[in-house]
């Protein structure tokens, strides 16, 4: 499953606190967690889970999308684990305790980049990504300790980087004042006062001001 035994149990018995986990008439919550762990390091197909678990075809499906929808629509149990640091958070130990990092990226709290996650839809159309494959684009913030602190799941895989940053920044993404994120050239330059701004539009002082201080953090990170 991915997990040594005591760790799993620690998963299971967390889920089924939050009420993201429970028996059904015919499937256990045990056997419910293991089918989805096991789908999820494996990438096996609904035809070999019903080898793998001696289960119909219907009971993984049913299974699979109905946790899926439990864990990730449970609010409390998201909030709990994902989420960025609060406006006071000290700078992460993984930096203050590495000259290599400290002071330039003191008041970072992360990087943030566009994943491409494989998807099956009717439609492929919207969801054909620049590598010609049909996926979703999701947007995904992780800390120093590689924990994700943001995820916005959803787009169609033609969406840009950028684009999906806006759309975080107008509805659900607050960055605590004084404090950025590392990305790549997808991603605007935005200020303090969160302002998005693109390089471009930097005036040319502007730019030779801030090139060296750059350079430098690009070759660090």
């Amino acid at each position: 499953m991915g997990m040594k035994v005591p760790c799993f149990m620690i998963l299971k018995n967390l889920l089924e606190d939050h009420g993201a986990l429970y028996d059904s008439k015919h499937v256990t919550a045990t056997e419910k967690l293991g089918i989805l762990l096991y789908m999820l390091i494996t990438g096996l197909s609904n035809r070999k889970l019903q080898q793998r678990f001696q289960r119909s075809a219907s009971t993984i499906s049913i299974t699979i999308n109905q946790l899926v929808k439990d864990i990730t629509g449970n609010r409390v149990l998201i909030r709990k684990f994902i989420a960025l640091p609060a406006h006071n958070a000290g700078t992460p130990d993984e930096i203050k305790s590495n000259p290599k990092f400290s002071p330039y990226f003191d008041d970072c709290v992360g990087s943030v980049d566009g994943s491409h996650i494989p998807v099956h839809v009717n439609d492929q159309t919207a969801f054909v990504n620049w590598k010609g494959y049909p996926s979703q684009n999701v947007l995904a913030i992780c800390n120093f300790n590689m924990e994700f602190t943001y995820v916005m799941p959803g787009w169609e895989g033609s969406a840009h980087d950028g684009r999906l940053w806006d759309e975080a920044w107008i509805s659900s993404l607050k960055i605590p004042p004084g404090k950025w994120l590392l990305g790549d050239a997808g991603f605007p330059l935005i200020s303090l006062e969160g302002l998005g701004r693109s390089w471009g539009q930097e005036t040319p002082d502007v730019q030779r001001t801030l090139q060296p201080t750059t350079c430098e953090c690009s070759e660090r990170y």
